[in-house]
């Protein structure tokens, strides 16, 4: 299993489970493993929280650990 850091984010990283490699051409799940002091910043995405609603990540207690799918397309993540 491969961890690669997040782009913009602090101690976190994240590992693709399923994708287009795996036969599924309409969306990613991806497990994320954020460590101390770990987040993501403000930014659009699904969580399920209404989709384009802003959001972020602080961990409270290390390590915070979570699955996201989300639809096939460029993955970027568009700060507030």
């Amino acid at each position: 299993m491969s961890l690669e850091q997040v782009d913009g984010a602090t101690a976190t990283e994240r590992h693709v489970l399923i994708g287009p490699q795996d036969g599924a051409p309409d969306f990613v799940m991806r497990r994320f493993v954020m460590g101390e002091g770990g987040g993501m910043p403000l930014h659009r995405t699904v969580l399920f929280i209404p989709a384009g609603a802003p959001h972020s990540y602080h961990v409270v207690k290390a390590p915070f650990e979570f699955l996201c799918m989300v639809p096939q397309r460029q993955d970027r993540i568009e700060l507030c």
